[in-house]
């Protein structure tokens, strides 16, 4: 613990100068995750989306989360695959508008793709 110091120096300059932006970070999260909500293979309970995370599985016949988090990454989207049926996604504070509709679209392009 000798580098507490540089930890603590770190959490308060993001209390100072980011705290104002958590509220609009929060809503988009809970507006990608009213978006995913709308795909047939996604299941989530939105009202459990309190923060910038968001925890949901996937239902799909022919891919685990597993093969979501693979196919995103190949487009630069990084989510992490809990076990073979969740995916957690965490937003940050440049996540804006275009990244939401961005990763809401691949999300919905591999899983119509995939059941071709």
């Amino acid at each position: 613990m000798h580098q507490a110091g540089i930890l603590a120096a770190g959490c308060l300059y993001g209390l100072k100068h980011h705290l104002k932006k958590l509220p609009e970070v929060h809503a988009l999260t809970k507006k990608l995750a009213k978006l995913l909500e709308t795909l047939p293979f996604v299941r989530l309970d939105v009202e459990e989306v309190e923060t910038n995370v968001i925890i949901f599985s996937i239902d799909h016949p022919h891919l685990t989360a597993f093969d979501f988090e693979k196919r995103l990454l190949e487009q630069g989207i990084r989510l992490l695959s809990l076990n073979t049926k969740q995916l957690r996604a965490i937003t940050h504070l440049e996540f804006s508008e275009s990244a939401l509709k961005t990763v809401f679209q691949a999300v919905k392009d591999i899983g119509a793709l995939s059941t071709l």
